[in-house]
């Protein structure tokens, strides 16, 4: 009887001992199997830039709806979403010279869900203390656009030329009112044209493009600096003048429009556009979303776009966006001061 519980127990033992190890041969294999997750149960970011992405892109535009900075960034998003494979959702989010959108998307998951697209703004807001945070809060995700081709307009009529117009600000200093949003990127625009020619302008501050001109054709205003787009719409009406474009050349789209180097100092100042993620997003996520922009932006169909609104589709990521960003950044804080005073 002994003998027979004896073999029992060895070979309950036995079956036991062949349990556990299959146990930690499949707790072996699964570990293998499962790189994505972490000891603490976490997701691997690794295997997340693999993956993604896996559901619809939520793209926060900075400005309000109808404008450049909206309308290039759903052209460039249509594009990148058949290259990506899912849908990409621009929303606009509107505030603070673009610090709301910006606020939102750094404060969102680092999951490459959640994209901001900004312009040169954003930066502006940064050196006045509107917000504060800036660009290095952010993963740069690609610089799409460069916009060279703002114009000073005027009211039909008012001035023979932009020495005629320089001429009246050198006579009446501060008596020519420019309409901006304070702590804007327009707003830098005038200090800089105001630096160059050493003159200075009365800056009120009225909103966004679409207040200034209607200020400008009430006569609220003198003049006005705005996109191209903008200035051919209300040239070709016969409402207004533009004295100059404000850069170095001239715009390839409205070449009868001289630059501003053409009147003896140099002012090129360069808006771009440009697509960020929160900060600690897995560099594979950046990369892909990266390429996918490179993609949209070489695209026969966005040029297309681009030349209808007169800017140049310029493709940057890496070291050669954040020194896009540090360039003009460095210009924002020159301004600041004076911005916020």
């Amino acid at each position: 009887m002994k003998k027979y519980l004896r073999m029992a127990c060895l070979m309950c033992t036995a079956v036991l001992l062949l349990m556990l190890c299959a146990c930690g041969q499949n707790t072996a294999q699964q570990g293998d199997q499962s790189p994505s997750a972490d000891a603490d149960g976490t997701q691997n970011t690794a295997s997340q830039g693999e993956e993604w992405p896996t559901q619809p892109i939520n793209v926060i535009v900075s400005f309000g709806a109808g404008g450049d900075t909206d309308i290039l960034c759903r052209k460039l998003c249509e594009i990148m979403s058949e290259e990506l494979g899912v849908p990409i959702v621009c929303t606009n989010v509107e505030g603070s010279s673009g610090t709301v959108a910006a606020r939102q998307v750094k404060d969102s998951a680092p999951d490459g869900n959640t994209v901001l697209w900004h312009q040169s703004s954003f930066l502006v807001a940064s050196a006045t203390g509107i917000a504060d945070f800036d660009y290095t809060d952010f993963e740069i995700a690609g610089v799409a656009v460069e916009e060279v081709s703002d114009c000073l307009m005027v009211r039909k009529g008012s001035y023979d030329g932009f020495e005629d117009f320089i001429q009246a600000a050198k006579d009446n200093p501060g008596g020519l009112n420019y309409g901006t949003s304070l702590g804007g990127y327009s707003h830098m625009q005038a200090l800089a044209v105001a630096d160059a020619f050493d003159v200075d302008f009365n800056i009120v501050d009225i909103g966004g493009g679409s207040e200034t001109i209607a200020a400008l054709l009430a006569g609220d205003i003198d003049f006005v600096i705005t996109t191209n787009n903008y200035a051919r719409t209300y040239v070709e009406s016969g409402d207004c003048d533009v004295l100059c474009v404000v850069a170095n050349e001239r715009c390839d789209i409205t070449p009868d429009w001289p630059a501003m180097s053409e009147f003896g100092e140099d002012c090129d100042i360069t808006k771009f556009f440009a697509f960020y993620m929160p900060k600690g997003t897995d560099p594979a996520i950046v990369e892909k979303w990266s390429e996918a922009v490179d993609h949209a932006v070489n695209s026969e169909e966005y040029k297309a776009t681009c030349e209808q609104y007169a800017v140049t589709p310029a493709y940057s990521t890496g070291e050669e966006a954040l020194e896009m960003h540090n360039a003009q950044y460095e210009m924002a804080k020159k301004y600041a001061q004076e911005m916020v005073n």
